[in-house]
């Protein structure tokens, strides 16, 4: 009796005839063969190279905590509601959204974001030749990466939605496509609501080929059940020139002719009844109103008798109150250089095409969240509408260009409500030392992706657990100065009593554990290092060690980029100096100058990188960004001037601006392209000495 056939063996071998005929294998084969390779649905999705499966996602994701860094503003109306105080989050968005979508950890976001409005650095950097020095983004992803980095936002995005919520995903024409198979694919088709086409410029001269001059919006719900408040667009003169095509004979008023009847035939009522001669019903249709309303109508002249056909009822100009929107949108116009909203940060959204998004799709008191902060329109639309917000981003430049608009540019001089600005992978480890040993507990079980949960063993307590293993955290703040040796991780395994586990994780401060590796082993317990400031292990974190870089060049201020891992704050080391100088022009103003002399990131110590760091050949590579509050009175800082490392290295190192608006104090804020911040206060006697040619002022760290 033959054996019978393995029906893997079977597949395996109706593959390799599809191979020796030099035909293309049918996806169905391969995906059962490779499961984990290739993952078809019912209908279809979109397959590239190194596409995650969700749960993968979800498991290789490092939650980022979020630390508090400031409240404000310092005084100001109170919070929409007693519970909730708007958030600013800087760091990579993933890392961000993954801390949010945990339900157990408190403060979390599950189910509770009414609207997303998200437009992604769907841009190259040749899109961008401006003369300021925008930070967001750095390391260029393209295609199917860029596919991947979206997607796996969108699976936490949606986690975070109401079942009534609703995402617009804002792109150009370069990657719309393949996004809208993704949004598809997570969202559901039957999900998607609209495509909505928004001009943005009137004409473009592109060279071969039509002018773009238009973005997409693609419109998601979570269900059926979605919030919708329609809006209208005001009626332009091409409409009327259309459609208030007659003139009332009586008033000499333009009016359009709109239909008194509807669809369907009705046998009852009166709206299925014959009016002055005239039935619906023969052509399947019914009155509108009814007969009462229609005959006052014809009482008031508001009914149009054509000499053939049905009559229609009369909608005089003054009547308007704009058409129901549509999904074409060309009556909002894009930023231009002399408005009153311009932050000068490249790809800013005006106003008045959030607040078309934000009064459709949620409510008041509705949180409404965007994952690519960049200028902050969503969020000052939203503060002004009276929505809870949320806004993350991974740029320096961003951060403080929100915090400045929310605190000093929201139309209408309005003074926002509270609100946080929160570090999400980048952290002050200062501050986390300061903290209650039960908050830095649950800060840290938090930053290695550990669960909260006490176990006890013989005569010692552990606070929480990777995966069935115990967790303890260290307490350095009985012992801030001792050293974690061999020998106390010898002595927690006595205090034990014999009881522990095959395997301890160990939370202690990096500066203070006195050995390198990172697992040791004594009496069958295998002790593994979780060091705080130190990068996740990798057995931990999944992944290669990627700081969230801050970019050097204005033409990278769309380049999208992802972390992995965290750090702690170390900032840079600088000198400079300050002075003054007369204008270039005859008539131009006196100029303050700040020339770098010296830069070097700490963050880079122990890397094998920092000798380079320190401005050999008259260079500083982990220089980034420079900005300015020129007038600095106390209080959060303002943005007065920025100058990136691709402009100032073309001047030696040199930034420039205007002696006008100088008050007696400046602030400035030295940040490398790990986004550490070296911040100095300076009187403005500093910049004003006849000496141009003195020493360095050091302003080292």
């Amino acid at each position: 009796m033959s054996e019978p056939v393995n029906p893997r063996d079977e597949l395996a071998n109706t593959i390799a005839a599809y191979i020796r005929r030099g035909e293309q294998i049918p996806y169905g084969h391969l995906s059962r063969l490779f499961p984990e390779a290739v993952m078809l649905k019912d209908e279809y999705e979109l397959v590239y190279r190194d596409k995650l499966p969700i749960g993968e996602v979800f498991r290789r994701t490092l939650a980022a905590p979020l630390q508090r860094v400031r409240d404000l503003p310092e005084s100001g109306p109170d919070s929409l509601t007693p519970d909730w105080r708007n958030m600013l989050i800087f760091g990579d968005n993933l890392q961000a959204l993954k801390t949010l979508t945990i339900s157990d950890i408190p403060g979390n976001l599950v189910g509770q974001v009414r609207l997303i409005y998200i437009d992604p650095p769907f841009s190259t950097r040749q899109d961008f030749k401006g003369n300021q020095e925008q930070q967001a983004y750095q390391d260029k992803v393209a295609g199917a990466q860029f596919i991947e980095f979206l997607r796996q936002r969108l699976i936490f995005l949606r986690r975070l939605l109401t079942n009534d919520g609703s995402i617009y995903v804002h792109l150009d024409s370069r990657m719309n496509a393949p996004t809208k198979l993704i949004l598809d694919e997570i969202f559901g088709r039957q999900n998607f609501v609209n495509e909505i086409i928004w001009r943005r410029a009137a004409a473009h001269n592109d060279a071969g080929k039509y002018g773009v001059i238009h973005d997409t919006i693609l419109y998601y719900a979570m269900s059926a059940a979605r919030v919708w408040r329609p809006q209208r667009a005001a009626v332009d003169e091409e409409y009327k020139s259309i459609f208030l095509d007659h003139v009332d004979e009586l008033t000499g008023k333009r009016y359009a002719r709109i239909d008194l009847t509807a669809a369907g035939k009705v046998a009852t009522g009166e709206s299925g009844k014959p009016w002055r001669g005239i039935d619906p019903g023969s052509k399947g249709r019914h009155w509108a109103y009814n007969i009462e309303q229609l005959e006052k109508y014809d009482a008031e002249g508001k009914i149009h008798w054509p000499k053939k056909g049905v009559p229609r009822l009369k909608r005089f100009e003054d009547e308007f109150d704009g058409t129901v929107l549509q999904d074409l949108w060309t009556d909002i116009r894009p930023i231009h250089n002399q408005s009153s909203e311009r932050t000068g940060y490249p790809t800013q959204k005006p106003e008045a095409l959030l607040e078309r998004i934000i009064l459709a799709s949620s409510n008041e008191n509705d949180i409404v969240l965007d994952a690519f902060a960049g200028s902050g329109t969503t969020a000052a639309v939203a503060e002004r509408l009276g929505r809870c917000w949320v806004a993350i981003d991974c740029g320096k430049f961003a951060i403080y260009t929100i915090q400045q608009r929310l605190l000093h540019g929201l139309k209408g001089g309005l003074t926002p409500r509270p609100f946080t600005l929160y570090n999400a992978g980048l952290y002050d480890y200062q501050t986390l030392k300061g903290m209650p040993f039960a908050d830095y507990t649950r800060f840290v079980l938090q930053l290695f992706q550990a669960r909260e949960g006490v176990r006890r063993y013989g005569h010692i307590e552990t606070q929480g657990l990777l995966g069935n293993d115990p967790v303890f955290v260290y307490n350095f703040t009985t012992h801030p100065d001792a050293e974690f040796t061999l020998g106390t991780l010898h002595s927690l395994y006595e205090v034990s009593d014999g009881e522990f586990p095959s395997r301890v994780y160990i939370i202690a401060p990096g500066s203070l554990v006195a050995f390198l590796q990172n697992r040791e082993e004594y009496k069958g317990t295998t002790f593994v290092m979780l060091k705080v400031p130190n990068s996740v292990i990798e057995r931990i974190k999944l992944g290669v060690f990627q700081p969230l870089k801050q970019s050097r060049d204005v033409s990278a201020v769309n380049d999208p980029t992802s972390a992995t891992g965290f750090d702690f704050i170390r900032p840079p080391r600088v000198r400079a100096r300050y002075g003054k100088r007369a204008g270039n022009t005859l008539y131009s103003q006196q100029e303050y100058t700040v020339q770098i002399t010296r830069f070097e990131s700490a963050a880079e110590e122990g890397s094998g990188k920092a000798n380079g760091s320190n401005g050999a050949a008259g260079d500083f590579p982990t220089f980034a960004l420079l900005l300015v509050d020129p007038d600095y009175r106390g209080g959060p800082f303002r943005l007065g001037h920025s100058f990136d490392a691709v402009q100032m290295k073309k001047q030696g190192y040199t930034a420039t601006f205007s002696a006008a608006g100088v008050g007696d104090e400046l602030m400035l804020i030295y940040i490398d392209i790990y986004g550490n911040e070296l911040i100095e206060k300076l009187p403005r006697a500093e910049f004003e000495g006849e000496n141009r040619g003195e020493e360095d002022r050091s302003t080292d760290a």
